[in-house]
């Protein structure tokens, strides 16, 4: 626990090299904790370097399969690479995840991000709408989902889960 708070201090204050030195040590002592990796990709990612957050992303994905929170990270250091060629990864990965933990809402905006990747808008404003949605901005997702509701095909499931955005009313107090 104290090299796990060295880990943190590090990274938050500013020194990421001494943090990634840090965790390198934490992931020696236990190879097979993917929350050590989830650590390590999450300090690269949240500094700048999506593209080093990726690896120890993946192997924490791999030792954990059932961390939907993991998946989220790692679908976000995919989409902020910024590679076209990642958008089908990042959104069959994020749509397993957040099918288990549909109020991770910054998942929904890594998925936005892989739809706009792939140029599909319908379906990037439909994830746009959900993450607004769970983030209680009711009428910023009402108007994402009205605009992906209008491009997408009647009845499709899709364009019921925007209906289901657009006609929702919060209950009275």
């Amino acid at each position: 626990p104290a090299g796990y708070a060295l880990v943190i201090v590090a990274y938050w204050t500013g020194v990421p090299a001494a943090s990634q030195k840090l965790i390198d040590g934490l992931i020696k002592s236990a190879p097979n904790d993917p929350y050590f990796y989830e650590l390590k990709g999450q300090a690269y990612l949240e500094t700048g370097n999506p593209a080093a957050a990726i690896a120890p992303l993946r192997k924490a994905v791999a030792l954990a399969p059932n961390a939907n929170i993991i998946k989220v990270l790692l679908g976000q250091a995919l989409v902020a690479t910024g590679k076209p060629g990642v958008a089908n990864e990042v959104i069959n990965l994020l749509t397993v995840a957040l099918q288990a933990e549909p109020e991770l809402s910054i998942g929904y905006r890594a998925l936005a991000r892989a739809y706009a990747l792939n140029n599909d808008i319908p379906m990037a404003q439909l994830a746009t709408a959900q993450g607004l949605l769970i983030d209680g901005n009711l009428q910023e997702a009402k108007i994402q989902a009205t605009r992906a509701q209008a491009k997408l095909k009647a009845g499709s499931p899709a364009w019921l889960r925007a209906d289901d955005i657009v006609s929702y009313k919060p209950r009275k107090k």
